[in-house]
């Protein structure tokens, strides 16, 4: 089910699976599509709304993952308006280290202007658009939608989860993170630590002071008590 079953653009949606996830899987994050069967849609297939996360995780019995952003604030991260149309909801279950998907729950939002969604029976006003047509982040084949709701888990036929873009507080990511450039970054440290180590282990000349008449005199030359 989707909570609340209606509201606005600004709405925080919480989307609730109708049962728990395979048991190989260990976490579940939030993706949206759509507007289904647009050209240029305000968020592509496998658009991440909510990253992987193990909070109200479960195997064994229903359990719901909030948007991260609200649709509005999701759709400006990407530079995009909403529109009216059909919005699947996604909720992906996965092994939390591999990305590997072991089902997905997917059920629609259906926004009647840019700004009011409801769900169940409401149809969109976008040409002919349903639930069993819907294309899925994972290709998933798509069983009978429940009313108002998530449908029953499907199984991904081709495992992994690829990358999709990320939608977080303020900014858009992807999922996989430049380990790159911090590896380089952590090289640069290390070498210019080492030339500090060096620099301060130099060798020094040593430095004769003006008022010591028996610096740098060899041991004969000094003055013996008679």
């Amino acid at each position: 089910t989707f909570t609340p079953p209606t509201g606005s653009d600004t709405t925080i949606i919480t989307a609730t699976t109708s049962g728990g996830c395979d048991q190989a899987s260990s976490a579940a994050d939030l993706e949206v599509t759509g507007p289904v069967g647009s050209a240029s849609p305000v968020f592509p297939p496998g658009t991440v709304i909510t990253a992987t996360q193990e909070n109200n995780f479960s195997t064994t019995d229903p359990f719901g993952v909030p948007e991260g952003l609200s649709l509005h604030d999701s759709a400006a991260v990407l530079n995009k308006t909403l529109v009216a149309g059909e919005y699947d909801f996604t909720v992906t279950c996965q092994d939390q280290f591999t990305g590997q998907l072991f089902g997905t729950f997917t059920g629609p939002v259906f926004f009647t202007d840019p700004t009011h969604y409801t769900t169940g029976a409401a149809q969109p006003p976008s040409p002919s658009p349903t639930a069993s047509a819907s294309p899925s982040a994972s290709d998933t084949t798509t069983p009978e939608p429940s009313p108002n709701g998530i449908a029953a888990m499907s199984t991904p036929s081709a495992p992994g989860s690829g990358t999709h873009p990320l939608i977080t507080t303020g900014t858009l990511v992807r999922n996989d993170a430049p380990i790159t450039l911090i590896f380089l970054g952590g090289l640069v440290l290390l070498a210019a630590g080492l030339m500090f180590v060096i620099w301060l282990r130099r060798p020094r000349k040593a430095v004769l002071g003006d008022d010591d008449d028996t610096a740098g005199r060899p041991p004969s030359d000094h003055i013996q008590p008679t």
